[in-house]
């Protein structure tokens, strides 16, 4: 799905640049109108009057650029397992809360076997989850000592396994 990932964001970007202009327009049209009425809006409020709103033409604009990316984002989310997109940057805005627990791989996909590998190295550290708040709930009632949990006392990685015993 590399193709049809990268195929996705070209068309994202020049759809996203297309608003991203005319939100450029409409801002610079608007300027001079909304600086003018923020003064007048003053002088009236001085005098005790209640100024007109102006309607904003940006404001429409930022809907639809943002419904533009809740769009890609579906798109993306479907071409992507769900492992894959949680490894995304910034993924985690767009999933629901009650699905956020999804039980990550704690060592991320590296994309050895040809595969578009998505994390850039230096965000995979917050992909773990914190360590040592798995004991929620329990308040503080619990006095068993850190250790108790045996992770400090198991054996290393690799020892045991193929020992000099031949």
């Amino acid at each position: 799905g590399g193709a049809q990932i990268i195929q996705l964001e070209v068309t994202y970007l020049f759809e996203l640049s297309t608003i991203n202009y005319e939100l450029l327009l409409a801002t610079r049209k608007h300027e001079p109108t909304r600086e003018r009425n923020r003064e007048l809006a003053g002088q009236i409020r001085k005098n005790g009057g209640v100024p007109e709103k102006l309607v904003d033409p940006t404001r429409d604009l930022y809907k639809e650029r943002e419904e533009l990316g809740k769009q890609y984002i579906e798109m993306l989310q479907a071409l992507l397992s769900p492992e894959e997109f949680l490894e995304l940057d910034g993924s985690r805005r767009w999933i629901p809360r009650g699905e956020q627990n999804y039980n990550r791989p704690s060592v991320p996909p590296k994309g050895v076997d040809g595969a578009l590998s998505l994390t850039s190295p230096q965000n995979n550290k917050s992909i773990e989850p914190p360590k040592g708040k798995h004991n929620t709930g329990k308040g503080s009632k619990d006095k068993s000592t850190p250790n108790s949990s045996g992770s400090k006392t198991a054996p290393k990685p690799g020892a045991g396994i193929g020992s000099p015993g031949r």
